[in-house]
């Protein structure tokens, strides 16, 4: 089975490892010379059982605690036939052997390896199944498995495992002695569950990173010795120490707490001189000291703005001394007060300066009490004093509290502009307040546009020149009302159109003295020529027609629910009876006036059904304009489309009625829509009287049915409207009752629908077509027959259908 050739003397014994464990093997065995091939000795036979691998006993080095390596010296001694191959199996127990757990953190010559029944040393990884461990009752075991099987495993005594290190807190203070070249070291006493523990010194010079953690300087045995004076050590250079405990297994705590340290000879604060005066940004405070020859003395500044109730740190402190002899020394300090708090504002300001040697001991001195002064004057806000901060017209009244500031006085600018941009180089508009004052509290800004928005901003400073540079809280904006807006209200009404007239009567230029104006109506600025006039009254109707248009004027809602004041008698305004004139399509509504003697203004608002009417036009009583002429100005305007009318009247004059004759006021008129010959109208009136403090309100209330007129002949009216899409409407004229037809034919002469085709009394009638027809012309004829067989009308037009 096996040939071996080249065999020198000295071998004893091959080896086989591919046989079966706990079988008999019977082995023969010959040998012939090298250059002889025929002669073979007697075979040698034998029988052989392969033998298991034990193990004797299992020695734990007595160097049982390493925490550098973690590592586990262990001498066992094999037992097993010699060249057999064995693998390792390996075992710890944290309890005395009751639990075992198998590890393969082992180091060994291989995986496998011959049993050569010597003394053999390996190691256990311990580190590995657990970084941290402090245990008394820890075994090892091996086992070897051979080709005989797996011996007999075999425990070692039980030993103490220690990989834990101290519990230990670091060094907790570094004290340089005050008689120099020494450092006082002091730290918590530190424990460890297998013994006592060692303390080790370390520092690194003027180098925290520079200590070499390998070397200690100096090291304690008894652990409850807790201070260390190290002595020799240079002065003024600063040193980093640590202190760290190691236990009877070498583990060394993990701290790394690093103290620093001077030694030197203390500092002396001799003296500190107080600023006088009223400081802005920066202050200098001279100083003397005395520290020894080649000390460095570091300053810390600290400041109180409360008289040395509270003090704050300064961050921005300039200037130190060094190298200081043993003399005294001056020098000063610049605190730059802003750096610190941006807006400081004391009469009770103090400066604290502690001066600092390289042993970090020190001395303190502060000053008596000074101003410093970096805040702008406090102006909480701008408001309009005559407006109340509303809408303002063609000049404003700005005021705002008086400034509070400790460096007065106080000097003022205000710019004006239509952008929120603001530049004080640049300004839209200036008004500069010359007189620096802390009591100026307001000014009059004229020459606005109407309807405008105007942003205000105010630019102030103290005598020490601090200002509000972003400006933004003391920035105001209104818009702008509408010219003749006396009232205030962003709505042309009554009461205003009664001060214009009081104005104009009064001569009062003030408040009527309104044109000429520049700028794009309505958003103007007056230029006053010093006199009220026609081009005044013009203006003001152009507003007041405006105002209507816009939705800027009176309304239903907020003209005749305010209730009266009157100091006179208690006017009224009534309607009288309504009339449908000749041409069967027009209202005449009539409009009377009673109890009233003084008025500057009135007016009538009415709503009314724009189906059924639309209101055309307001006519003053022929009376009512003689008696007063030109003094006497009605302002007139409808809204066909939300159906709402005013007819305002205006005394420019001094001329009264008399309170107890009813004055007709005039006639309205309106023209019938749609046949619709009933209907009716409400509001309200307003009576003001400047002068006489009059304002009086009601309401109104029509209701009308009138009986339209016949026609006299026969008629087909054009279709409205005209082009039309989709709807248009015919309307026919009948004299008598009579059977009607409509037909709508296309240009072709093609009859495209029926519109009609019934009987109908006389009068007035409306069709709709809505058509569902192309683009075209298209023509639509008549044909009525009187009931009575004895008239007939027959008439085409044309219409045309655009889409």
């Amino acid at each position: 089975a096996k040939d071996v050739a080249n065999i020198d003397s000295s071998l004893k014994y091959h080896y086989y490892d591919t046989l079966t464990t706990n079988l008999t093997y019977y082995w023969r065995m010959r040998a012939r010379n090298i250059t002889d091939t025929s002669s073979w000795t007697t075979p040698w036979e034998f029988r052989v059982v392969p033998k298991k691998p034990e193990v004797d006993s299992v020695v734990v080095s007595k160097n049982q605690f390493n925490f550098t390596s973690d590592t586990l010296r262990i001498l066992y001694y094999p037992n097993g036939d010699i060249g057999d191959t064995a693998t390792m199996v390996f075992d710890y127990s944290l309890n005395n052997g009751l639990t075992w757990f198998s590890t393969t953190n082992i180091l060994v010559s291989s995986a496998k390896f011959p049993i050569k029944n010597i003394p053999t040393l390996m190691a256990w990884l311990s580190d590995k199944d657990f970084s941290f461990i402090e245990n008394d009752s820890v075994k090892v075991r091996i086992t070897l498995v051979g080709i005989g099987g797996a011996g007999t495993p075999r425990a070692s005594s039980v030993f103490s495992l220690d990989n834990n290190p101290p519990t230990f807190g670091g060094l907790t203070t570094a004290f340089a002695e005050t008689t120099g070249n020494a450092i006082t070291l002091s730290w918590a006493k530190g424990s460890d569950k297998n013994g006592p523990v060692r303390y080790y010194i370390f520092y690194a010079e003027k180098d925290s990173n520079a200590i070499n953690y390998s070397t200690p300087i100096d090291s304690i045995t008894n652990e409850n010795t807790l201070t260390k004076t190290l002595i020799g050590l240079k002065n003024y250079v600063r040193y980093y120490l640590a202190v760290r405990a190691r236990d009877r297994a070498d583990n060394y705590d993990g701290n790394t707490v690093v103290k620093k340290a001077t030694p030197s000879k203390p500092v002396r604060l001799i003296s500190i001189t107080s600023p006088s005066g009223v400081f802005k940004d920066s202050v200098y405070i001279p100083f003397e000291v005395v520290a020894a020859i080649d000390d460095t003395i570091t300053m810390i500044g600290e400041f109180s703005k409360n008289d040395g109730s509270t003090w704050f740190s300064i961050l921005q402190l300039g200037g130190r001394a060094t190298k200081v002899s043993n003399v005294n020394f001056k020098d000063s300090v610049l605190w730059r007060t802003r750096s610190d708090n941006e807006f400081t504002e004391s009469m009770t300001t103090k400066f604290r300066l502690t001066a600092f040697g390289l042993a970090v001991n020190s001395a303190t001195l502060q000053t008596n009490k000074f101003t410093v002064d970096n805040t702008p004057p406090y102006i909480d806000s701008i408001k309009s004093v005559v407006n109340n901060g509303q809408n303002i017209a063609g000049s404003v009244a700005l005021s705002w509290t008086k400034p509070t500031d400790i460096s007065s006085p106080v000097a003022y600018q205000m710019y004006v502009s239509e952008t929120a941009t603001y530049n004080r180089a640049t300004p839209n508009r200036a008004f500069p307040l010359t007189k620096p004052s802390i009591n100026v509290d307001s000014m009059w800004i004229p020459g606005l546009k109407a309807l405008t928005k105007y942003h205000f901003t105010m630019w102030y400073k103290d005598s020490l020149l601090n200002t509000d540079s972003t400006l933004v809280s003391k920035a105001k904006y209104f818009t702008t009302g509408m010219l003749t807006d006396y009232t205030n209200d962003a709505r042309i009404l009554t009461d205003d159109l009664a001060k214009f007239s009081d104005a104009w009567k009064n001569n009062n230029k003030l408040v009527g003295d309104i044109s000429p104006y520049r700028g794009t109506f309505p958003a103007v600025s007056i230029d006053n020529d010093g006199i009220i006039d026609l081009e005044d009254l013009t203006l003001f109707v152009r507003i007041w027609n405006w105002a209507f248009v816009n939705g800027k004027g009176g309304t239903l809602s907020n003209s005749f629910a305010k209730g009266s004041n009157a100091t006179e008698s208690e006017g009224n305004i009534s309607t009288g009876e309504t009339k449908l004139l000749k041409d069967g399509k027009t209202l005449s509504i009539p409009f009377y006036v009673t109890g009233v003697k003084s008025f500057d203004a009135m007016n009538l608002m009415l709503s009314y059904n724009t189906n059924s009417v639309k209101v055309d036009s307001f006519v003053l009583n022929n009376g009512l304009k003689k008696y007063f002429g030109e003094s006497i100005v009605a302002l007139f305007n409808s809204d066909s489309k939300y159906g709402i009318t005013s007819t305002a009247f205006a005394n420019l004059g001094f001329k009264e009625l008399t309170p107890e004759t009813t004055t007709e006021l005039g006639v309205l008129y309106a023209t019938i829509k749609n046949n619709t010959y009933e209907g009716s109208f409400s509001g309200g009136f307003e009576i003001y009287s400047v002068s006489k403090n009059i304002n009086q309100n009601g309401t109104l209330s029509l209701n009308y049915k009138t009986e339209p007129v016949l026609p006299k002949i026969f008629a087909l009216e054009q279709n409205y409207p005209n082009p039309f899409n989709p709807k248009t409407n015919i309307i026919f004229a009948l004299p008598v009752p009579s059977n009607v037809k409509i037909e709508i034919y296309n240009i072709l002469g093609e009859k495209v629908i029926e519109l009609v085709n019934q009987q109908h009394n006389a009068g007035l009638h409306t069709v709709e077509w809505n058509a569902n027809v192309s683009s075209g012309l298209y023509f639509y004829r008549i044909n009525a027959e009187s009931i009575d067989k004895t008239r007939r009308f027959v008439q085409t037009k044309k219409m045309l259908f655009l889409k």
